[in-house]
């Protein structure tokens, strides 16, 4: 990725993750009833970690030519529905193909039209309004720092940008 002229990430997140709201202080405590009675919580939250992440990353790298967004690519026929209540299943043949749920993905990786934006979310090929909760700039340091704790990373694996562009799986 350091090589090349310019790179992107992106991150598969979903709308989803706008129903959620995390507690620094306990990342396991449910914020929202109706979505902890779905058993969607864990989802809905992966999904807002997975754009906190993407937007900390994304001001790590700022400046480096390397781009990085989250998108939601729509509601996709996959088999994570089988976890969920009967109702989503049921709605699963009106949710869209592989193909279909890839285009956001395909076109924040290679549309000439976003080449410098960093830090966005996008959903249907747009730009699109990031869940409140992912743009807490503290949650998001917060969410980087814990998981660098859980991988034990050391502060000068993880900090420099010069080290996360020389890290082996990223070029």
């Amino acid at each position: 990725m350091k090589k090349s002229k310019s790179s992107r990430i992106v991150i598969v997140s979903s709308w989803i993750a706008h129903f959620v709201k995390i507690n620094i202080n306990n990342f396991n405590s449910y914020s929202n009833w109706f979505i902890s009675k779905l058993r969607l919580f864990d989802y809905a939250t992966s999904k807002l970690y997975n754009i906190l992440f993407a937007n900390e990353l994304a001001r790590r790298l700022k400046g480096s030519g390397i781009t990085i967004n989250s998108i939601h690519p729509g509601w996709v026929r996959t088999e994570i529905a089988r976890d969920f209540l009967t109702i989503f299943q049921k709605f699963s043949k009106y949710a869209r193909d592989a193909e279909e749920g890839a285009q956001t993905s395909i076109y924040v990786a290679l549309s000439k039209d976003i080449d410098h934006v960093t830090g966005e979310y996008f959903d249907n090929c747009r730009l699109s309004t990031m869940p409140t909760a992912a743009q807490d700039v503290v949650l998001a340091k917060k969410i980087w720092e814990v998981s660098t704790d859980c991988v034990q990373l050391s502060k000068e694996e993880c900090t420099p940008i010069e080290h996360i562009l020389q890290c082996p799986t990223l070029q």
